[in-house]
């Protein structure tokens, strides 16, 4: 039977001398608790919000995606979602009471 001799791995030294430092690690400075119940200052009033004549202008100054022969069809499908964005976005502000109105500007 032939004898082992132990290996010179730096894992095997530190289990035998309990773990290598992570006492230390343990032992760090305590964090302090925070109150997430606490009060906070009332958020200040919005603007009123005027919706965009037209959503859609900013994606066309940018031209059609670089998409090898997809780009008219994927501009499309961009607009539609920018436009239906738009179209929420009016319906929030209006339910928040915040829609600024044509005669009102």
């Amino acid at each position: 039977m032939s004898t082992r001799k132990p290996s010179n791995n730096n894992n095997n030294r530190q289990r035998q001398r309990g773990g290598g430092g992570n006492q230390q690690r343990t032992k760090a400075k305590a964090t302090k608790a925070v109150d997430l119940w606490r009060p906070v200052p009332a958020a200040p009033v919005p603007d009123d919000i005027t919706p965009a004549a037209d959503p859609t202008a900013v994606l066309r100054s940018l031209g059609n995606p670089p998409l090898a022969g997809q780009g008219t069809m994927a501009d499309r499908h961009f607009a539609l979602v920018i436009a239906r964005a738009a179209g929420v976005a009016t319906a929030l502000a209006a339910a928040a009471d915040l829609l600024s109105l044509p005669d009102q500007v």
